[in-house]
């Protein structure tokens, strides 16, 4: 069944905690920390399943854990301070996110989960779901935890009634395998999937915005690392994450499935602070952020069309910058953009600047400044001038690519000998009309 059939399916499956009613009675179950909600047939468990440091909670539709945790405001998650959140979210600039509309504190739920496989499919499932939000007290954290294959409904409808409470999904790499994954298990377990209208922040692509041309890798981990300040101790690597699940299924000992459950609390904490940061950076960009991070702004502010914001960070950049390639991008992709903008005489300086300061095999620099004193400034022998330069350079590059003369450098080369061409008569004509 598709998800787009599935979302036609009768909404007659009862919430999660339909049967729990306030003034409840409430009773203590064999195992510590066991809850019985008491209501409905539960299936009979074997007591060595253990409560994984949390709750079991029973329902009607069996039994699951569920660890919270709280982060109050007054932490520090690595360089990154909770306390934050609050006013960088509320007055942030949200246009990074690609929503349209305001959005609160309380609107945001952030989510992972830790899966029996990481290529995904129809076999794979998410065995711990770990959900973040905004409370009175700080960074709620619930980790909802199936024990065994038989919990995974309990579970997905516990955790879908979270869901549900808030309108904004944040996540890491969620659109293409969190949510993705677990919309196929909802549709399995006969639940209607949320629809989140668009309404999905998937921290990973403004992430590499930002941060791709200064870190090797955006992980998760690596930019908790190098861009928050928060280093993990005694972390489980992701990758063996799933075969610790299988050896917790036949050993029932809880060590290592310990570690994975901090893991997942730990990449909600991070998502958290990395949301905060990122709306820092947004909010005061000249002053916190560094040369890389006013690159990926300027080019995500070119990409929304705001091109006075994407000037600014261009040249907050190169002011800022020591590094000499992030600097010639930088003035590369400014100098086209005020070329868009008709502003070509700012442009011309820079193609001067990068002319002056670059390498022997730099050329689109001559290029342009020849287009410009051709077309604009009618000067067709600094035009000439600018165009042998392009074409002894693109010569070299060919030479030493090896490439022939159909290759990249061979094409532009004919590309300068056919404006060199043009201006060679263009000045011919000069010539007959003045008589010289």
């Amino acid at each position: 069944m598709s998800i787009a059939q599935a979302s036609h399916l009768p909404d007659d499956t009862p919430s999660a905690n339909e049967d729990r009613t306030p003034g409840e009675e409430v009773s203590i179950g064999t195992n510590p920390g066991e809850i019985n909600h008491g209501s409905g047939p539960i299936p009979l468990f074997s007591a060595d399943r253990g409560n994984l440091g949390g709750e079991v909670v029973k329902g009607i539709y069996g039994s699951h854990v569920v660890k919270r945790s709280l982060y109050p405001w007054d932490t520090y998650y690595g360089d990154i301070s909770l306390a934050d959140f609050i006013n960088q979210v509320s007055q942030a600039d949200i246009t990074w996110t690609r929503l349209d509309g305001s959005i609160m504190p309380q609107d945001l739920v952030f989510m992972d989960t830790e899966t029996t496989g990481l290529a995904g499919g129809t076999g794979t499932v998410a065995f711990l779901i770990g959900i973040g939000y905004i409370t009175e007290g700080g960074l709620q954290i619930e980790q909802h935890i199936m024990r065994d294959y038989d919990e995974e409904s309990a579970m997905l409808h516990d955790v879908v009634e979270v869901l549900r409470r808030h309108r904004v999904l944040v996540t890491f790499n969620g659109k293409s395998f969190d949510w993705p994954l677990l919309e196929c298990r909802l549709i399995f377990s006969r639940i209607r999937p949320i629809n989140w209208d668009d309404l999905h922040i998937d921290l990973l692509h403004p992430a590499r915005r930002l941060w791709g041309k200064k870190l090797d890798s955006c992980s998760l981990i690596s930019i908790e690392r190098h861009i928050l300040g928060r280093f993990r101790e005694g972390d489980i690597a992701g990758a063996d994450i799933p075969a610790v699940y299988f050896d917790y299924l036949n050993s029932r000992i809880p060590d290592n499935m310990l570690k994975v459950i901090d893991h997942n609390k730990w990449d909600i904490a991070a998502m958290a602070a990395m949301y905060v940061h990122i709306c820092s950076l947004y909010n005061q960009s000249e002053l916190l952020c560094s040369d890389y991070e006013l690159f990926g702004m300027a080019r995500d502010f070119e990409r929304l069309r705001r091109f006075d914001d994407a000037i600014r960070c261009y040249n907050a950049c190169i002011e800022k910058s020591k590094s000499v390639p992030l600097t010639h991008d930088a003035k590369k992709r400014l100098s086209y953009l005020l070329k868009r903008e008709q502003r070509s005489k700012e442009a011309f300086a820079l193609w001067e600047d990068l002319a002056r300061q670059e390498g022997d095999f730099i050329i689109f620099p001559f290029i342009e400044m020849a287009k410009y004193l051709e077309h604009k400034a009618k000067d067709y022998q600094r035009a000439l001038d600018c165009t042998e330069k392009a074409l002894k350079r693109a010569e070299q590059a060919q030479r030493l690519s090896g490439g022939g003369r159909d290759g990249v450098y061979g094409n532009l080369r004919q590309e300068i000998l056919y404006r060199r061409q043009r201006l060679l008569k263009r000045l011919e004509r000069d010539d007959r009309k003045w008589g010289s």
